[in-house]
């Protein structure tokens, strides 16, 4: 309809009697791709409505928008067990409010669960099956698996043999960026247990890890608002590490040896998880608190109404770190749990990771300093920021200038005497997004921003404010009047 509509505009606009040869040659063009269109429609879609339409046109329907004031619905309920071919699942699939719509088609296991129980929570695409595989070698217990699908009936082939352990949630795949925090928030949300172990589907437990947790489930109900952590190492195999060690006994002489550590220990990666305190782990059998620091984002057992995964974090770049984030500020604790652990299994780049890659700086640093922007208003500090008095102004400066300058860039003179005012990390963060956190360090350009690695900069109570230093790294904030 729409070529044969573009076709009488172009022989019939305006100029009726004065179409080029040009418009004619496009106008017999249009009118034969119409004839040829509709001829095969009528050659592959019975339109008498007297045959099925064949499975290979089935399609699966559209997402909606994403609602961001809808409420956090529940999920709709997973059929369970009525599938006797791939086939049937297109029809099957439901519109699901994970943060963004997703449409989900859930296959449960004829599993008996107990009273209080734990599911594994994991998502990932079909190429990595073979890691999944190696998971339930190990980890005996439920499981709720989001497996993100452009191929539905080649992925539920290949998962069938595994519906007799795991909870599958097959999630129809869009064009653009992997949507890795959607699809972790199904795969919690749609648990069909109390407690949940969210991990990335590339890390191994301990063989007896499931069985341990069940024990101290009890115990940790104790804590409604706390995540248990299991410690996440790498294997070096430059330094003897080629197997994944069953039990906590098996690791200890390989951590003495340097056989495996803390998983992504370079200087970039390795505050994500250097917090959980290694070398302590490996010495207690009892529980211990985490001082939580951003961007802390181990892998933990907690309940189910864990805060969500934030969906505007996609691909990849601080994705797990922001829940951590908020769960902090919404009143969790992290304890480390000393029977369990986790080990990264090696396996080749992703598909999905080479196509929806880009750079930090390009995206997720956007992403971020809006989220901390939503965060301050989601969980207000208990201590309310107090604004300067009359007269007295807080001004962000330019890197690496003077607090001199800053404030005569302004019509206004620096204000030392002020310097308590504004020495508080409640002022700070008021003027910058500290990614980082907010920390009290030495030297003479403070309060200052780092923007290398995104800390707020306070100084010691006693210091003396000085308007004419800077740092070729920082941004200061400065009293001006």
């Amino acid at each position: 309809q729409l070529n044969l509509h573009i076709a009488a505009k172009l022989m019939f606009g305006r100029n009726r009697g004065t179409a080029s040869q040009t418009t004619r040659v496009l106008f017999s063009l249009l009118v034969l791709q119409s004839g040829a269109v509709l001829y095969l429609l009528q050659k592959t879609m019975p339109l008498t409505g007297s045959e099925p339409c064949p499975e290979s046109l089935l399609q699966l329907p559209l997402p909606t928008p994403a609602c961001p004031k809808c409420p956090a619905a529940e999920p709709a309920q997973a059929e369970v067990a009525p599938v006797a071919t791939p086939a049937t699942g297109f029809g099957l699939f439901k519109s699901e409010w994970h943060g963004i719509n997703l449409w989900v088609y859930s296959v449960h296991a004829p599993r008996e669960l107990q009273p209080l129980d734990l599911s594994w929570a994991t998502q990932f695409t079909t190429d990595r099956i073979e890691v999944f595989q190696a998971l339930l070698r190990r980890w005996t217990g439920p499981i709720s698996a989001v497996i993100y699908t452009h191929d539905f009936e080649d992925d539920y082939l290949i998962c069938k043999p595994m519906m007799d352990r795991v909870d599958f949630h097959f999630v129809a795949a869009s064009q653009g960026l992997y949507p890795v925090n959607a699809l972790r928030n199904a795969a919690i949300r749609n648990a069909r247990t109390q407690y949940i172990l969210t991990a990335d589907v590339d890390f191994i437990p301990n063989v007896d890890c499931y069985e341990q947790a069940i024990e101290d489930l009890s115990k940790f109900a104790e804590h409604p608002k706390a995540a248990f952590v299991l410690p996440a190492f790498q294997l070096f195999s430059d330094k003897g590490g080629k197997d994944i060690p069953r039990t906590k006994e098996e690791l200890l002489p390989m951590y003495n040896t340097g056989a495996i550590n803390q998983v992504h220990p370079d200087a970039g990666r390795k505050i994500a998880h250097m917090h959980t305190d290694y070398p302590r782990w490996i010495a207690v059998t009892e529980e211990y608190d985490v001082k939580y620091s951003f961007p802390y984002e181990p892998y933990f057992i907690c309940r189910k109404d864990v805060p969500m995964y934030d969906v505007r974090f996609m691909g990849y770049g601080n994705d797990k770190a922001v829940q951590g984030f908020e769960m902090n500020a919404a009143g969790w604790v992290f304890k480390v749990w000393p029977r369990g652990f986790v080990v990264h299994k090696d396996h080749a780049r992703g598909t999905w990771l080479a196509r929806s890659y880009q750079s930090f700086d390009s995206r997720t640093k956007i992403v971020m300093q809006a989220f901390f922007e939503d965060m301050k208003t989601k969980y207000p500090r208990s201590r309310e920021y107090q604004p300067p008095p009359p007269g007295l102004h807080m001004i962000a400066g330019i890197r690496a200038k003077n607090c001199d300058f800053t404030c005569k860039l302004h019509g206004l003179s620096c204000q030392p005497q002020a310097a308590s005012v504004i020495n508080s990390c409640d002022a700070i963060e008021h003027k910058f997004v500290c990614l980082a956190g907010c920390r009290v360090v030495d030297g003479p350009e403070l309060p200052a921003y780092d923007v290398n690695v995104d800390y707020c900069n306070i100084a010691k109570p006693d210091y003396s404010f000085d308007c004419m230093s800077s740092h070729p790294d920082t941004q200061r904030l400065c009293p001006c009047g």
